[in-house]
């Protein structure tokens, strides 16, 4: 899955390739599922689920998304953080890659799980497994490769913020058009996940 920047009405947002529909969201006892493209907008969905009668017993968000917009992504992500959530990513079905990083990073705890067999290193979006970290991408941007200073910074900016703050050089590792994947141990070791053991 290719991903890319778009210049936007918010300004620059990170936006997978992926159709433009609301991102899935599910709850099951105490987890609510996140699949899909995070689009604007579904950061106010996420909030309305959260404020539902289930929504109140919700701990655990579990995530499999490729990516999609920063500036839903980042509400999500500090949703789940003001609401003392734990993320939970499963490599064994499941994909948690660009945008879908600043949601993992919102968790107060962050379980990284089955990516102890990932290699560390650039891959090709569509053979990526574990946690994907790229370079923002724009259209209209004068860099050979669509390359956005301006949405990168945003996206280091959430790190900072969740305090994952390791992701920051992770991000510039691969080109817009790749994704720097890591495995559970690496993410582990950075402070970019808690725990390897599922929820």
């Amino acid at each position: 899955m290719k991903h890319f920047i778009r210049a936007g009405v918010a300004g620059l947002a990170l936006l997978a390739a992926a159709p433009a529909f609301a991102l899935d969201m599910r709850i099951s006892g105490n987890t609510i599922s996140l699949s899909g493209s995070i689009n604007n907008g579904d950061e106010a969905t996420f909030r309305e689920h959260l404020d539902s009668p289930a929504g109140k017993n919700v701990r655990i968000v579990r995530l499999n998304s490729g990516g999609g917009w920063i500036f839903p992504a980042g509400e999500i992500g500090r949703l789940v953080r003001k609401r003392g959530l734990s993320t939970y990513f499963d490599v064994s079905g499941s994909k948690c890659a660009s945008a879908c990083i600043l949601i993992f990073g919102g968790g107060v705890n962050r379980h990284y799980v089955n990516g102890q067999g990932i290699q560390d290193g650039i891959v090709d979006p569509r053979q990526s497994r574990g946690l994907g970290f790229h370079e923002a991408w724009n259209p209209i941007s004068r860099h050979s490769n669509k390359y956005a200073p301006q949405a990168t910074g945003e996206i280091i900016g959430y790190y900072y913020e969740f305090g994952i703050s390791a992701a920051a050089k992770l991000i510039t590792q691969a080109p817009p058009n790749k994704l720097y994947q890591i495995s559970g141990p690496t993410a582990l070791s950075l402070g970019i996940a808690t725990s390897l053991a599922r929820p």
